[in-house]
């Protein structure tokens, strides 16, 4: 479980520094044991923004909500 953690993270900073998908998936399949799905998988992954840590769906909607009850006013 450790390294498809420590996969997405590096997937994560290659995506920060620019590379492109398919470079990034040969780059995990090189790089550690994962075959060409689990690396596209983790690669699509790293893609998308991180989630907010220490908040809730509820606390998200709650803080849409008031934002919206304010820009009404």
């Amino acid at each position: 479980m450790r390294e498809g953690h420590d996969a997405l993270q590096a997937a994560r900073r290659l995506v920060s520094r620019g590379w492109d998908y398919d470079a990034i998936v040969a780059r995990l399949r090189s790089e550690s044991n994962l075959d060409e799905r689990q690396a596209r998988a983790v690669t699509a992954r790293a893609f998308k923004p991180q989630p907010r840590r220490g908040t809730s769906l509820a606390e998200e909607l709650e803080a849409i909500s008031r934002m919206l009850d304010l820009r009404r006013r």
